[in-house]
Formats: structure tokens, sequence, C-alpha cells
């Protein structure tokens, strides 16, 4: 598809950060990036429009990008044209295989039911190889996106030799979804100089609209074992919480729905319902911690040391809850409101408005 004017982005781009505001989101590292989007999010943020931080990264060899493949490779290391006090492209986007719904997941063991198939990556690992080690050198962050068990481990063993091609030159390599990450491969991860991980929360139950399609081709016993949050964040690693295929499960971008899914590991409003990997659930602090310095963690390239916690020397961002998430039962705490938030000190979205 061809391109879209930037100018276009801008109030579709404002009205859906409205929504996100109103979660309580002050900063997104936003997987998708594209030239057009991205410089109307900088217009939007010039004109002092744009109420949130946004990290994109840049698209690379992905079927939604309307760029040619040579734009692919060379925007990327344009990203500083980009960026504006709000805006900051400094990722780039690889995808290193699909998902198992489509049997496209690089797996460890074989799909249910089809002896000797594993699927592959979309490129071979030698090319992904070269690409990460490439981006990384130029000081271009990468984010990865793996669903598979096998894909993972082929993306930590590219990490690692990334860092022994370059060093560790302080800019991240970041490992997003593993839903089926191994423990092993994690607690490898972790070992890696400024290496992160994210997971998606709004995924760790068995839903029907996700179960009955992502479980059966590998089986029930693989999938109890999806989403090892616990065992990441006992290696000490930064761990952030992604928000993928959230809006196919829950109509709005509530974080505190995903921390109860991890905290109980079930359906936030269906306390009767399954659970998923149960083992690996996780505390309260924990899921907050993931939800804000976390997050600031996996931005990469220092932010933590700007946002994710109310400290002297950090920017004023933060928000007003309606309770103290200690005093609310765990069961109840999907219903939490915000009652303010705030971006550089200015409200943003204030309920009582």
């Amino acid at each position: 598809l061809p391109g879209t004017d930037p100018k276009r982005y801008g109030p579709s781009l404002a009205r859906v950060i409205e929504g996100f505001n109103e979660y309580g989101f002050t900063s997104l590292k936003c997987a998708e990036g594209t030239r057009d989007w991205i410089a109307g999010a900088g217009k939007l943020d010039r004109e002092g429009g744009l109420n949130a931080r946004l990290f994109p990264a840049w698209e690379w060899r992905s079927h939604y990008t309307p760029h040619t493949e040579a734009e692919q490779d060379s925007l990327p290391l344009e990203w500083k044209k980009f960026v504006t006090p709000r805006v900051i492209p400094n990722h780039v986007k690889l995808f290193y295989d699909g998902a198992p719904d489509s049997y496209t997941a690089l797996l460890i063991e074989d799909y249910e039911g089809r002896p000797g198939f594993k699927a592959q990556s979309n490129l071979p690992k030698e090319e992904f190889l070269a690409k990460i080690a490439d981006f990384n050198s130029r000081g271009i962050g990468v984010l990865v996106h793996v669903l598979g068990d096998g894909g993972a481990r082929d993306v930590v063993d590219i990490f690692a030799d990334v860092r022994k091609r370059n060093g560790n030159n302080g800019v991240p390599l970041h490992l997003s979804h593993a839903w089926m990450a191994r423990s092993e491969d994690l607690v490898r991860l972790s070992k890696i100089e400024g290496t992160y991980l994210d997971f998606s929360p709004a995924l760790c139950y068995p839903a029907p609209e996700i179960a009955g399609s992502m479980q059966p081709p590998i089986g029930e016993r693989r999938y109890q074992k999806w989403y090892n949050v616990r065992s990441a964040l006992e290696t000490g690693m930064p761990v952030g919480f992604g928000s993928d295929w959230a809006s196919s499960l829950i109509p709005e971008p509530n974080g505190f729905h995903q921390m109860q899914s991890w905290i109980m590991r079930r359906d936030p409003a269906k306390p009767e319902a399954a659970t998923l990997n149960i083992d690996q659930k996780i505390t309260l602090e924990q899921a907050i911690h993931g939800f804000t310095l976390g997050g600031a963690e996996v931005l990469g390239f220092g932010w933590e040391k700007k946002v994710g916690s109310i400290e002297e020397g950090k920017l004023a961002d933060f928000i007003v809850l309606a309770k103290n998430l200690f005093d609310v039962p765990v069961e109840h705490l999907y219903q939490t409101k915000v009652m303010q938030t705030i971006v550089d000190g200015k409200v943003v979205f204030d309920r009582a408005e």
C-alpha cells in the first residue's frame, strides 16, 4: 500500500493517546514503526498535542510496512532526524519467526500431529545475526519478535554472538513476547549484557479466543509451559510487560487487568476460569514493577534514569489512583481507576473532568 501523508496521523493519534492516558500510560515503546506515522507523531509533538512519550521501532522485512527493502535498511540509520522531545525512534523491529496457530513459530519439538515438522525462522539464522550485529554496531536498538521456544533459543544465541562481536556497547538487544521461551534460555539471556525482555500479559490465561487456536498445534503440555515470567524476573534482568493482542481479549488498554492476569494466571473477570502455567504466577510488587521501572528499563538507552519511578531528578511522569493497590483485594485489581495522569508535570487526563 502507498504511504499516508504524515499530517493525517495527528488527529487520530491524539485520540488514541487520550485512551492510553485514561489508563495511566505515560510512555509507550511501539513495536511497529514507519516513516509516515513517526513523522506524523513528531509533527503532533511539535504542535504541543502529543501527551505521551513514544519510542517506535522501525519495521524491517515486515509484511506491514509500505517501505521498499532499501528504505527498511536505511530509515533506522536516519532515526535521529525524526527525534522530537517525545518521539524517540531508536530501535528497529525484526520478526524472527511467526506464531503457533499458523505453524510458523520455530519449535524445539515437533508440532502436534506433524512428525518431523518444527517450522523455521523467517530468514536463516546467519542472516539475522549479520543484520542484528550491524544495527547494533551503528547504535540502533534491536527488538526481535519471537514466539516459539526454538526461535527464542536461536535469538539468545544470536544476542550472545553480537556481544562477542561488538562488546557491551550500551545498545540494547530486546527479545519480545517470549511466549514459549524456556526457563533455561531466559537464564542464558540474563547473562548477556544489555539484553531486555518483554512478555504479553493479556495472553497469559487460557482465554477461548487464544487457547482455541494456540493450544492444538503444540498440545496442552507445552501450552501449560507458556510465559515463564517468574523465572525471568528471578534472574534480575530487565523485564517489561507488552500489550500484544490485548485488544482481542479486552476492549481497552487496561494495565491493571494485565497485572492481575500475571498474579492469578486466569481471566481477571472470571475467577472460576482455568489457569495457565500457574507455577509462574508473580506478586503484586513484581507486577507493578513490570509496568513502571521495569518498563522504563526495557526502553533502553538509560531511560530508567529519567522515568519509571517517582524520584528527585526524574521527569514528572506519574499517575494518581482511586485506591492504594496494596489495599485492594487482588481479585478486584482489574477494576482499578486512574484519577489523573501527569506527563512532564502537566495533567493530561483528569477523571473529574
